[in-house]
């Protein structure tokens, strides 16, 4: 399930964002900020896509959104 989809009943368990985005940065080896950076990734110009590829390498965010799925499904366990 996506992050979208599930954040509406995170947040009717009282989490605020910053609650949520700290528990999922915990439980793998990324901050906050990482993941706001993951989010708000704006792709519609070429120097952000270049800063984006340089900052992560697939592999890498590959893992790190695999870990993020599994957080989410977590919570709800």
């Amino acid at each position: 399930m996506y992050l979208p989809v599930l954040l509406p009943d995170l947040v009717r368990r009282e989490l605020s964002i910053d609650d949520i985005l700290a528990l999922i940065a915990s439980k793998h080896e990324i901050t906050t900020q990482d993941i706001q950076d993951i989010f708000k990734l704006d792709i519609t110009t070429t120097h952000k896509v270049l800063d984006f590829l340089t900052r992560f390498d697939f592999v890498k965010l590959k893992r790190q959104y695999v870990v993020l799925n599994e957080t989410m499904k977590s919570l709800f366990d």
